[in-house]
């Protein structure tokens, strides 16, 4: 009896051909027609309707072992399986969660070693598995098309990023913890945040090239500064929750250390410290207004 099926364009797109592939092989099995053609006493090529319950073609080595398999996976998706010579599925083409296609290595049914395709931006993307259940390596590109290689833990928790504008590193919920960045001014500096994304310690370069250090709270205002002034002069900050300066300790241009003290509104109220002959001075003003100085003598 004469099979119907549906002739394939040469130049069709594998997906259609695969699809249709699919449709000629259950009409195969509507008309109860699933073939093999036999080899030496085994089996070279077998097709329709197969075994495992879905339709394909497979083809055998002379040991009988199925090391091609053109088909569908369990989610109707088009597939191509190479196995090795024990019928294990070694490279698999088909698509993916997102719907790009992809091909994986070491591929087994919990997985694969290698897997290259397409994020869901269709940006290319490389995964490498340190297991079968867990993504620990990925290179590929951020929403803004620039290179990005992760690392992940045995989760699948990416933990260490590295991009073209610095490097995250973060904890086992994805919060990042740590970053190193160039700044748009391209000076570096390293950020440590909190659980909740607020920066807590800032460590690296101002625009003026004078290095910083700061503590923030938890509200990522800055609570401390230790660093250079524009004079280059080493400067200690304390500021309140407002972010005003509350105690300034440092060296003037003078070269000489000292430590002024300022009121709520940031204005200086005491000073003490050394004058420019090297005697210790301290003095006290209200609004602006010098009210009380004592002068030490050597």
């Amino acid at each position: 009896m004469a099979l119907n099926y549906t002739p394939i364009s040469s130049e069709a797109e594998l997906p259609a051909a695969l699809k249709q592939i699919d449709a000629n092989f259950r009409q195969i099995a509507a008309e109860n027609q699933t073939k093999t053609i036999a080899q030496g006493g085994g089996t070279a090529m077998s097709y329709g309707l197969l075994g495992d319950g879905t339709y394909g073609i497979k083809l055998y080595d002379p040991s009988n072992n199925a090391r091609i398999e053109i088909g569908f996976d369990a989610d109707g998706q088009p597939q191509i399986l190479m196995n090795d010579n024990s019928s294990r599925p070694l490279l698999r083409m088909t698509y993916g969660a997102n719907g790009k296609p992809q091909i994986s290595l070491g591929s087994t049914n919990n997985g694969s070693r290698i897997t290259l395709g397409f994020d869901s931006n269709g940006l290319p993307s490389i995964m490498l598995n340190g297991s079968f259940s867990s993504a620990n390596t990925q290179i590929g590109f951020d929403n803004d098309g620039s290179p990005v290689f992760s690392l992940g833990d045995a989760t699948s928790s990416t933990r260490v990023q590295l991009a073209a504008d610095g490097l995250v590193l973060k904890d086992s919920t994805g919060h990042p913890r740590v970053r190193v960045i160039t700044q748009a001014d391209g000076q570096p500096r390293i950020i440590l945040s909190d659980v909740n994304d607020n920066t807590q310690v800032q460590m690296g370069a101002n625009a003026d090239g004078k290095s910083t250090l700061v503590f923030n709270d938890s509200n990522s205002v800055q609570r401390i500064s230790i660093g250079q002034k524009s004079d280059g002069q080493p400067n200690i900050t304390l500021k309140n929750s407002s972010g005003n300066t509350q105690v300034s300790i440092g060296d003037n241009t003078n070269g000489q250390s000292n430590i002024v003290l300022n009121d709520t509104s940031n204005v200086p109220r005491i000073l003490m410290g050394f004058h420019s002959n090297g005697n210790p001075v301290i003095a006290v003003s209200t609004s602006g207004t010098n009210v009380f100085t004592a002068l030490g003598e050597n």
